[in-house]
């Protein structure tokens, strides 16, 4: 690699970084409640019903309630705003992104 093109990637890299601090800014800032989330385990979950040929999802729900509980515990939450720890008044991130189960749980404030 060449001095221009090791000058460009550092460039580059520096644009990225002052993009991603702008825009966590801004994420932590407005005042509306955003969540960061990996419903990757829930879409395998429901696809494998999918392959056993279940086709009346809610049917299903509701006979099959441990499959919901267990679908929300699969669920990750990767991150959540300042707004969304005010709007649970939790006081650490780390309350809320234990589980949707204990948000969907708790009594609404």
């Amino acid at each position: 690699m060449d001095q221009n093109q090791h000058a460009f990637r550092k460039s580059d890299s520096e644009e990225i970084q002052k993009e991603a601090a702008r825009y966590r800014g801004i994420f932590e800032s407005v005042p509306v409640s955003i969540w960061v989330e990996d419903w990757t385990e829930v879409i395998r979950k429901v696809n494998s019903l999918k392959e056993q040929r279940v086709t009346d999802f809610q049917k299903y729900f509701r006979e099959n309630q441990g499959f919901v509980a267990d679908a929300l515990r699969s669920a990750r939450i990767l991150d959540v705003n300042t707004e969304t720890l005010s709007l649970f008044r939790a006081e650490s991130k780390e309350q809320i992104l234990k589980s949707l189960e204990i948000v969907f749980s708790t009594p609404a404030p």
